[in-house]
């Protein structure tokens, strides 16, 4: 995953300069927040979601991730203030209760299995 996603960000960088053509003028305190925020932190996410893979189910993994796709506009809302619409609000916590719904009968049908096979 974390060389796929270097890869992917090194072509986002060569793409928007080259669209850019040096025009744009980003002050070095962005250069350095964007470096924080986009590398430090997720490498570290990445390598404990990685890691973090060994002790939990698939079903389980597969929550955590869809949850955070779909808790995206919900922090937008809490920590910036953004103004959400209430469509967008009730669609988010469908696609949540969905996502937590689906994912917790996965990890019953897995228990249901491996007591069954064991």
């Amino acid at each position: 995953m974390m060389p796929v996603n270097l890869i992917s960000c090194v072509l986002v960088l060569i793409v928007s300069f080259v669209i850019s053509l040096g025009d744009m003028n980003v002050p070095i305190q962005d250069i350095l927040l964007c470096f924080l925020w986009g590398g430090v932190l997720m490498i570290f996410v990445h390598s404990v979601f990685i890691f973090s893979t060994r002790y939990l189910l698939a079903s389980e993994a597969t929550f955590f991730m869809l949850l955070e796709f779909s808790l995206g506009p919900f922090w937008v809302w809490i920590f910036l203030n953004e103004a959400i619409s209430h469509e967008t609000f009730y669609g988010g916590i469908i696609v949540i209760v969905s996502v937590a719904v689906y994912s917790l009968l996965e990890i019953k049908n897995t228990k249901i299995r491996s007591i069954s096979m064991g």
